[in-house]
């Protein structure tokens, strides 16, 4: 998941949770036993993911990284692997 902060994640999982409430008849709402909620699928992730953005771009995560080489645990390069990112095609960028 490229790009997606822990706060993107945190309301990402949200909006998938609310996939089965959503999938009750709103006549039913207020009396359905919640053993009867169907639980959260994959496609209910599917369906977040399709509305969910991501908050990181690549210049925040290699200011990040910048920072990091200068002042961080894991400053001089040698977890630089931790900041690299594989894009949607394929591509290894910072």
């Amino acid at each position: 998941m490229i790009g997606y902060s822990g706060s993107d994640m945190k309301s990402l999982c949200g909006e998938a949770a609310m996939g089965p409430i959503r999938s009750i008849d709103t006549t039913m709402l207020l009396s359905i036993d919640s053993a009867a909620v169907r639980p959260v699928t994959t496609e209910d992730f599917e369906v977040a993911f399709a509305q969910a953005r991501a908050s990181v771009s690549q210049s925040d995560l290699a200011a990040l990284k910048d920072w990091n080489d200068q002042f961080g645990s894991f400053k001089g390069g040698e977890y630089d692997s931790l900041f690299v990112t594989e894009t949607l095609d394929g591509d290894k960028e910072l």
